[in-house]
This record gives C-alpha cells, structure tokens and sequence, in this order.
C-alpha cells in the first residue's frame, strides 16, 4: 500500500496517474479525499489519496472469451479490456470457427467502431456497448442473412439478404436485397434494394445498425472481401466476436428469442 500526496493526478479509465520527479506510476484508487490534513504554515489542505499499485490485465485464449461473456452479462467491463481481449482472440493462430457454430441469433454487445472512428478519436484501441438491440440472425441451411435494430412497440428496422460463406479465411460475405421497417402496429413495409443510388441513400442507415461494422455496398462477387463481410476471430455457444470491412471489432451475444419485428 502506498499513500501519495501530489497535485500532479491525472485519471485515466479507473487508475490514477501520478507524476513524481519526471516518473509516471499508475495506481487504483480504493478512497480519496480530503483528511482533513492542514500545513498550519501555509494554510492550505492538502489532497490524500490512498492507492494501491495497478496491475495491467493480460488476456488469453481461455480468459478472453470469459471476460466477453461476463461483459455481455453485466456491461461493466472496461471498453479497453473489452478491446484488448477481442486482440488477442484476433492474434490467436488455431481458431475454431465453423458456419454450424454461427447459426443462429447474435445480439450485438460492443463495437470498437471503424478505424476511420478510432482515428478521429486518437486512439487504438478501446470503444463502447452497443445502446440498443441490435441483432444479426445467420440461416447456415440456406445462407440467408437479417441484421435489425428492435425498438419494442416503438417499432424496428432491419436488412435481409444472403452471404457466401469462406471458411478458409472465416469470412462471411454478404449483400443485403431487402430493408424492412415497422413502426408501432404498422408495417413492416417491405422494399427491394435494387439500383446503385437505393444502396447509397441506405449506407448511413445500415452503418447504423452494425456499429460501422457491415459498411452496405452494391454487390460485387469478383473478388473475395469486395462485399461488405465479417472476419471472424472467436465463435462458441455464448458468444462470438468478428473485424467487420470497416476495420472495426466487435462481439455479440448468442439469444434464443427472435426479436420482434
């Protein structure tokens, strides 16, 4: 245990950052206060913060996964632990990924956001939760897939289209046909997507709705990865995690009720 008196504190995620003699330590904060301590000379109180040193979190194959799982549980885990675990799930050289694994219902749970995002903020790493329910459902017998946002008796928005599967790369590829969208009793109303300037106007949306993470183009089936995709890096019972085109990471969640649309 270490007691530190300094003016120089700068916070940074839940550690505290003290600047002593031109070295910077890190520590987490267990309280912090003023003691009530005065220098009767000068007549100035002084700021005590009891601190202990920080250790920086290290993941691997196994403890990644698990700290996803507790994440899409609570919401309580740090966004750059979030995205630091997701890397090394990334890095990780025997992944067991397989389309039978990622059949079904996938509620989005956290998204690092596009690296073009991630620039303008300066910085690598980190991101957020996902604020709503936003879902990708994957049909491995006929290769059909819906990404939706679910707003309750609100109403929902979602695409449906159909994907190639690649498994030597673990990459799902796939373009979007339809975008339905239902507000309170109404609807849904259904459009076909059909010329170059319906997929423009329906970009931001569907941006929107993946976290930066589909990037919806017109499709183009000549090269591997010239349609919008998902790289996969990790899928079991619970949950799976994937770099969409945009360059971002993210994770979702397995569920077993289909959201109301």
């Amino acid at each position: 245990m270490n007691q530190i008196m300094s003016s120089e504190c700068a916070f940074a995620r839940s550690s505290l950052h003290v600047q002593n003699r031109g070295k910077t330590r890190s520590f987490t904060v267990e309280r912090s206060g003023k003691f009530g301590y005065q220098n009767k000379t000068k007549g100035k109180n002084l700021n005590l913060c009891v601190l202990a040193e920080a250790s920086i979190p290290t993941f691997d194959k196994i403890s990644a996964p698990k700290l996803l799982k507790e994440a899409s549980k609570t919401k309580k885990v740090d966004p750059e632990d979030l995205y630091d675990a997701l890397k090394v799930l990334e890095k990780e050289k025997e992944k067991q990924v397989s389309l039978e694994a990622l059949n079904g219902q996938w509620q989005l749970c956290f998204t690092s956001g596009t690296k073009k995002v991630q620039a303008n903020l300066n910085r690598n790493g980190g991101g957020s939760y996902f604020p709503i329910q936003a879902v990708q459902s994957f049909n491995s017998t006929d290769l059909t897939i819906r990404n939706g946002v679910y707003l309750g008796p609100v109403g929902s928005l979602y695409f449906d289209g159909h994907f190639i599967w690649r498994e030597k790369q673990r990459m799902l590829e796939f373009i979007f046909e339809q975008i339905s969208i239902k507000l309170g009793p109404l609807g849904p109303l259904t459009f076909n997507i059909g010329d170059k300037d319906a997929w423009d106007k329906l970009k931001g949306m569907e941006e929107g709705v993946t976290g930066g993470q589909g990037r919806i183009s017109q499709a183009d089936g000549s090269n591997i990865g010239s349609n919008p995709f998902f790289t996969f890096v990790y899928v079991d019972d619970e949950v799976c995690a994937a770099r969409g085109r945009g360059g971002g990471l993210a994770f979702w969640t397995k569920i077993e009720d289909a959201p109301s649309s």
